[in-house]
């Protein structure tokens, strides 16, 4: 770790511990804060751009407390700041329950505020994920048991608004602690702290009123909504709305109808997956009442949720302080990263990525992710490129296979491709060990391969546009696009959009052209990809100007790679061969191609 020297502001790095030197090398001063109140800073226990969360000791009393100190700011921005510690306080103070992580005071050393909280020994739930989902007793019993403490929270009138695995913690007794009120607000406040229009929680938690109508529309069945989302990620591994960017998660909370989590794992009864259907309604009229409501129906769900933890699931003793879990629950309040190296996936994976983590991605079809974290596994470049090859014949080709697409669509992601390959794959797919699940062709199939997939990944929905444009839901189809191109589907999700709209639709042969705007829309959309990495975006433009009579232009096409002119040519005959009507925008297409090969 490394934290910027309290008085010279150059940055250097601390000891493992996190336990700062006796002087800075630049300045020769000591470089921690110094004191916080009446505490000294021990250690530095993580740290990121909006701030530090410092183990302390109380000066006179000898108890440990965690400090969250944030940088230092303009004193126009101190007040509000000033203004928003001192409710946190005040609001947790009020709630009269073992399972909440109280707030001892707030401070400021010169111009850095800092919130001095109750310091516990444990560990999140997020940390607990890592390992991969808990069991159906136990998820039951952590969700039932966090909505005591909110239960509680709601009768004395203060909701959370912020409930995620990083802000539950479980103790080594195996009992659950709530951290971090600090954007919680008492039920009946007039007076909010956050400005009109600004998020409060994070994005993939919210519930749709939080993102629709702002902080004034939350009530307790946001936090019940919140509840839903904690359980069912217990139980698959996987928020239902974790997505690959912020716009993806608001655009899947607002709209997506998560399926069932019997559906992802065995063992999970349907009573639960109805309380999880309840809990996540869109409507909040339509959910559970309150916190102890929900409580209730998930241990009517799971009677041995009732029970406290057992041996086999309690949390181990952890020894040191240093790995107290209410610092890590700060760390995303803070913008801070946790001090282990493990990324947050719906796998567990250990101290860095390895070869059998990247198979696992390739098997479950999340080959987008697959092929990002091979680049970093340290396993011998030939195991690695051989599930590299499986991920792009099965992830890209396999899709545009499944829609009956020329199979020149899949030229895109060509940069990676020539990093792994040197040049494009040929011949049988290379899978692992296991077979790989191969996306079918036909609407309804891929309609059922789309559930196995994870929501939040670019396959899903990659899938589910290969479906709705069968099935001839442009509207549906359209969206499933932007968030297949928001997941990070990059250019075949506007590729494989932009063809299936003018392609016959199955059982008919009549390509369908388009209206003017629509096929303005549609031409800037494929015209505005990097050519580079995806060149059958020349070849879909072209085509859509052969079909519409407008002028072809030929330098795009004069970059096309040989594998791809080939392709495109016999795709060209083919279509003449099948639909005579449009054998002459077809010809003129294969044309354009054979003139971009001599130029090129």
């Amino acid at each position: 770790m490394q934290i910027r020297c309290a008085h010279c502001t150059k940055t250097l790095a601390l000891a493992g511990t996190g336990e700062p030197p006796a002087a800075c090398p630049h300045c020769q001063k000591p470089p921690g804060p110094g004191p916080l109140g009446a505490y000294d800073p021990l250690r530095l226990l993580a740290t990121g751009g909006m701030g530090e969360v410092w183990l302390a000791r109380h000066r006179e009393l000898g108890t440990e407390v965690a400090v969250k100190l944030l940088p230092a700011m303009p004193l126009e921005q101190l007040a509000p700041l000033r203004t928003r510690f001192a409710r946190e306080a005040k609001l947790t103070a009020h709630v009269a329950h073992p399972g909440v992580v109280k707030v001892h005071e707030f401070g400021e050393a010169g111009d850095r505020p800092f919130l001095v909280l109750e310091f516990v020994a444990g560990r999140t739930l997020r940390a607990l994920l890592q390992r991969g989902p808990l069991g159906v007793t136990e998820a039951a019993r952590l969700a039932a048991a966090t909505a005591d403490v909110l239960a509680a929270a709601h009768a004395h009138g203060v909701l959370h608004r912020d409930i995620k695995p990083d802000n539950v913690m479980l103790q080594p007794d195996g009992t659950v602690r709530v951290l971090d009120f600090g954007i919680a607000r008492a039920l009946h406040d007039d007076a909010p702290l956050t400005r009109t229009g600004e998020l409060v929680g994070t994005p993939e938690y919210m519930a749709p009123e939080q993102l629709l109508d702002g902080p004034e529309a939350t009530t307790a069945r946001t936090d019940v909504h919140a509840l839903g989302i904690l359980l069912y990620e217990l139980l698959t591994g996987r928020s239902p709305f974790h997505g690959g960017s912020v716009f993806q998660a608001l655009k899947l909370v607002e709209s997506l109808e998560p399926p069932p989590p019997s559906r992802a794992r065995a063992g999970v009864p349907a009573s639960l997956d109805a309380v999880l259907a309840r809990a996540l309604a869109k409507d909040p009229a339509d959910r559970l009442p309150s916190a102890a409501a929900f409580a209730e129906a998930v241990r009517e769900a799971v009677p041995a949720a009732r029970l406290a933890a057992s041996d086999a699931t309690r949390a181990p003793n952890f020894g040191a302080p240093l790995v107290a879990a209410v610092l890590l629950a700060l760390l995303l309040a803070l913008g801070l990263p946790e001090r282990s190296p493990t990324a947050r996936t719906s796998s567990p994976i250990a101290m860095g990525p390895t070869l059998a983590d990247a198979e696992r991605l390739v098997l479950d079809g999340e080959w987008q992710r697959a092929l990002a974290m091979l680049e970093h596994v340290d396993a011998p470049i030939d195991s690695r490129r051989a599930l590299a090859k499986a991920a792009f014949r099965h992830g890209n080709e396999g899709f545009v296979r499944a829609v009956g697409a020329p199979q020149w669509l899949s030229f895109c992601d060509e940069r990676r491709r020539a990093r792994w390959f040197g040049d494009r794959t040929e011949g049988a797919p290379e899978e692992p060990a296991t077979t790989v699940a191969v996306v079918p062709a036909g609407a309804e199939a891929l309609a059922q391969f789309a559930t196995t997939l994870p929501i939040g990944g670019a396959e899903r929905w990659l899938a589910e546009l290969g479906v709705a444009h069968l099935r001839g839901d442009v509207a549906a189809a359209s969206r499933a696009a932007e968030t297949a191109w928001l997941s990070g589907a990059g250019e075949l999700a506007v590729l494989l959009d932009g063809y299936l709209r003018i392609a016959p639709l199955p059982g008919t042969s009549a390509w369908r052209p388009l209206a003017g705007k629509e096929l303005e829309r549609l031409r800037r959309r494929v015209a505005g990809g990097d050519a580079n990495d995806a060149p059958a975006a020349a070849v879909l433009l072209a085509l859509l100007d052969s079909l519409h009579g407008l002028p072809l232009d030929p330098q795009p096409l004069q970059r096309l790679p040989a594998a791809l002119r080939a392709e495109a040519a016999a795709w060209c005959r083919d279509e003449i061969a099948r639909e005579p009507k449009f054998a002459a925008p077809l010809q003129r297409l294969a044309t354009a191609v054979a003139e971009g090969k001599r130029g090129g």
